[in-house]
């Protein structure tokens, strides 16, 4: 059993790495310069919808110029449509072509700031729900649809030729009538 004195250390620890671990290259940014302490989607967040822009905000204002704000799809492929800008004197922000692969996306910064600049990266996740997951799933299933649509008539109708030889192949069975008697 755990003690009440562990199990306050452990809550402690886990509340400094929730405030501290979102962004883990803060604890490798320069005294004095800008720290990323917010974003939007933020780190290991799942989306099930789309979004058109990502956004990093630092603890510090950052220059107009010298900016970089990379994201990238799960298949490796950066999907910003312009370069970043100001969207306040301490956020950064992107545009992006819509989500549409599901899986983990990188976002990869870095923020000119007085002082040293701020870089780092962080993901987060796609997962749209099974209807908007695209008509590819929709077409797959038609086609396993049709082809057991397919498998199932073509074993009918061998099963039913194979009756019909059973039977042209046996001999009719010729028997004694039972005798019925017609009274009136």
């Amino acid at each position: 059993m755990m003690s009440l004195r562990s199990a306050g250390a452990l809550v402690a620890a886990a509340a400094v790495l929730a405030l501290t671990g979102a962004f883990p290259q803060a604890a490798h940014a320069h005294p004095g310069g800008a720290q990323a302490i917010g974003a939007n989607p933020m780190p290991e967040q799942v989306l099930t919808t789309s979004i058109d822009t990502v956004e990093v905000t630092f603890s510090a204002p950052i220059r107009d110029a010298g900016n970089s704000l990379v994201v990238f799809n799960p298949n490796g492929r950066q999907i910003n449509t312009g370069d970043p800008r100001l969207k306040t004197p301490t956020t950064l922000e992107t545009s992006i072509k819509p989500l549409k692969d599901a899986g983990t996306y990188t976002v990869n910064f870095t923020a000119a700031a007085t002082g040293h600049p701020a870089s780092g990266a962080y993901e987060f996740r796609y997962n749209p729900p099974a209807d908007k997951a695209g008509s590819a799933g929709v077409n797959a299933g038609l086609i396993g649809l049709g082809a057991a649509i397919v498998l199932a008539a073509l074993g009918a109708a061998i099963a039913s030729v194979l009756v019909a030889r059973r039977r042209a192949s046996t001999p009719p069975t010729r028997g004694k009538r039972k005798a019925t008697s017609a009274r009136a």
